[in-house]
């Protein structure tokens, strides 16, 4: 590289010397890497912050989402519960009441056992059994309601 020292010794000699001169050239030259650099500067801050806004609104929309799944998952799990404990109390009730229907029938069955024709009411004493009982069918003692109706006339 070859330098031309005249033209450099004037332009030393305007700017205070050859220190001086060489500190100009070097402030030129950074300063000219700040302007060329201005608009990748300027572009990289600009992508950041968008980068940063759309980011923030993804992380927003997935949260939200995420949220909403929750809150379904929940209200699942709470009708899951609900419909087991609904379907346990009906099922109870109705195991209940086939186990009293079964006593019942238990119970009725050791009547007939042990019920035979020497101790047989008649059928106007069954008549007047089952009219004082509000004319209910446990009281009807094997006879129809046609029969005890026709013995209480």
């Amino acid at each position: 590289m070859s330098w031309d020292y005249a033209d450099m010794s004037k332009q030393a000699s305007a700017a205070g010397g050859p220190q001086a001169f060489v500190d100009q050239k070097e402030e030129k030259g950074r300063q000219k890497g700040r302007d060329e650099m201005k608009p990748a500067v300027i572009l990289t801050g600009f992508f950041s912050f968008v980068g940063g806004v759309v980011i923030a609104k993804i992380y927003h929309h997935f949260k939200g989402k995420r949220v909403a799944i929750q809150t379904e998952s929940e209200n699942a799990k709470a009708e899951l519960i609900k419909g087991i404990e609904d379907y346990d109390n009906t099922h109870q009730d109705y195991e209940q009441a086939l186990t009293q229907d079964k006593e019942d029938d238990e119970y009725m069955d050791y009547d007939e056992e042990v019920f035979d024709d020497a101790q047989a009411i008649s059928v106007d004493e069954a008549a007047l059994i089952w009219a004082s009982n509000g004319k209910d069918e446990d009281y009807t003692y094997g006879y129809s309601e046609y029969e005890l109706e026709q013995a209480l006339k």
